[in-house]
This record gives C-alpha cells, structure tokens and sequence, in this order.
C-alpha cells in the first residue's frame, strides 16, 4: 500500500454523511430516492411496481414539507442525496393504531443501493429521535415495517425498537409470498 509523506499507510478517509432539514428544492432528489426504493423492491423481492409520477411526487412532497406536523431529515454524502425518514406527528394515527400520547411516527425511510449497509439508516434514525423529542415533545417512536425485509426488521431493533402489534397483511408481496407489517416502537429517553 502507498505511503503518504509521514510514512504512515494511506487510509481512505470515511465520508462522515450530513443530516439536514429537507428543503422545497430537496424534493426531487427525495422523488429519486422513491423511485430508486420501489425499483429495489421490484428487482430483489417482486413487490408489483406502482405507478410512479416523479412531477406529482415532487409536487405532494412541496406540500409535506410545509406541514408543521411533519419533517423529512435527508442524508447526503459529498452533496448527494442517499436518503431521508420523514417523521410525522399526527393524532388520528395516534388514535388509529392505539398508541400512547406523545408517539410520533417514522412513516418512510429509504436509503439508495450504493449507500446501504453502511449504517447511514440507523444514523437516520438516531437524528430523527433527537428532532421528534426536541420538535414534537415525542415520548415514543413508531415505525410500521414489513416483516419480511429482514435487514430493515434488524435494523430498527439495533436502535432499540421492539415489535408492538402482531403481523397485519399488507396486501403485496414479499418475494412471491404474502406480505404483514409489524408496528415496532421505542421508548425516547
């Protein structure tokens, strides 16, 4: 391996990803990443591909990022757009899904391929805490994930969540087999 002038190995600097408010002109990258999600799903566990229109996508994400009850936290790296979670604070879901007072909900998260893996969704997800406690006064967190993608099931128990509800069919499928959400949730602290 090259040295570098002090005689030391080069190592390959670690790309530290930025976490930050999304803004209007966010949306189109989010609307990447959308697409980028459902063609994984496709691809990998034949999930039918829904209509995407990237023009009303961008336009229905203007919207939300405007609402005062919700906020989408993107991840970039060197300037790219990898990914987002869009927190939302809603009480009809709240009364909806029986959950305690002060729950906010991780509605999406979605990190593209080349970026996954590499603990950028778990970064996600610890900066989407501290902003629901500090911006919502969130006690709880949910997350409604499908318990047929295991990496993602995984993933949220190593940040602390714990499956609250008992699997509900989504309607699709997971790998030519029916698919069921579980609702997994944390205690803030």
């Amino acid at each position: 391996m090259p040295e570098n002038s002090e005689g030391r190995e080069n190592e390959q600097e670690e790309i530290e990803p930025v976490i930050e408010y999304a803004q209007k002109g966010d949306c189109s990258a989010i609307a990447e990443v959308d697409r980028d999600r459902m063609l994984q799903r496709l691809e990998e566990h034949g999930c039918p591909l829904r209509e995407f229109n990237k023009e009303e996508r961008v336009e229905q994400l203007k919207k939300e990022i405007a609402d005062p009850n919700k906020r989408y936290l993107v991840l970039k790296i060197e300037g790219q757009t990898a990914g987002y979670i869009e927190l939302v604070n809603n009480t009809e879901w709240v009364k909806k899904f029986k959950c305690k007072r002060n729950t906010v909900f991780a509605s999406t998260i979605s990190v593209i391929r080349p970026y996954q893996g590499q603990g950028n969704g778990p970064k996600l997800v610890e900066r989407a805490i501290e902003n629901a406690k500090d911006l919502f006064g969130a006690k709880y967190m949910r997350a409604n994930v499908i318990m047929e993608n295991e990496p993602a099931v995984k993933m949220w128990q190593n940040v602390g969540f714990k499956q609250v509800t008992d699997p509900q069919p989504t309607g699709g499928t997971w790998d030519g087999k029916p698919s069921h959400t579980i609702m997994m949730e944390k205690v803030l602290e």
